[in-house]
């Protein structure tokens, strides 16, 4: 299901038929219109308002605006602490003991808009929430957000109490990892990957924030990258 967008946006981020084939950088996106949103609710959810929509999501990748990454793990982390409540006064069910945030940055992006130009650029990022859609629709995200140019943060619940254990979360966050750079994107020798980094929040984290939960995942997604640097050089 797609979100629909003034005309205007949507010649922005779509390239031209009429366009030269030498100007087309990149494979020309599969979708046929604007970008579907990055979350659950709205893959699921055909009642999901589409003004609504409209004002929450980037209009380029369809991932969620990066204001609103910060009342999300509220939300999840006083779900977790039993202190959500719903509207008529319940508390909404929830299995879950925790979530793993994903913090993404894209290598090879500044390459990209400085050899080929911004066009380029929003293109490469077309097809990139293009990806994290296809992983998205393995049902194990929560929601991804757009945090900046070319930073993108994903929100991944943890469903069990054997899904816990540093060896596990791990395992999990390296598969994520794959499936995000697997066969990514490369023009003219220049690849586009993701520097990745993760945190996770359990169920008995008492004293962990949003703002700290985001800058350990941005801390290791830095490690990631400088590690991914070094191994460029030898």
């Amino acid at each position: 299901m797609y979100v629909r967008f003034a005309p205007r946006a949507q010649k922005n981020i779509i390239m031209q038929e009429s366009q030269p084939q030498s100007q087309k950088i990149w494979p020309k996106p599969k979708r046929k219109g604007p970008p579907p949103p990055l979350n659950k609710i709205a893959l699921n959810n055909e009642k999901h308002e589409q003004e609504k929509r409209n004002s929450k999501l980037d209009f380029l990748t369809g991932a969620f605006k990066s204001e609103l990454l910060e009342p999300r793990l509220n939300e999840l982390i006083n779900e977790l602490n039993g202190l959500r409540i719903l509207e008529g006064g319940k508390r909404p069910p929830s299995n879950r003991v925790g979530f793993m945030v994903i913090f993404l940055d894209l290598d090879g992006f500044k390459e990209i808009n400085d050899n080929f130009g911004h066009q380029a650029g929003d293109q490469a990022l077309v097809l990139f929430g293009e990806r994290l859609y296809e992983i998205l629709k393995r049902k194990e995200i929560d929601r991804v957000y757009r945090y900046g140019g070319d930073e993108f943060v994903i929100v991944l619940p943890i469903e069990s109490e054997k899904d816990v254990s540093d060896q596990e979360l791990k395992a999990l966050f390296e598969r994520k990892k794959r499936e995000v750079n697997e066969d990514l994107f490369t023009k003219d020798g220049i690849k586009i990957e993701a520097s990745m980094g993760y945190a996770i929040f359990r169920k008995d984290d008492k004293n962990k924030t949003p703002e700290m939960i985001i800058k350990e995942a941005d801390d290791e997604m830095y490690i990631n990258k400088k590690d991914r640097k070094l191994n460029q050089v030898k």
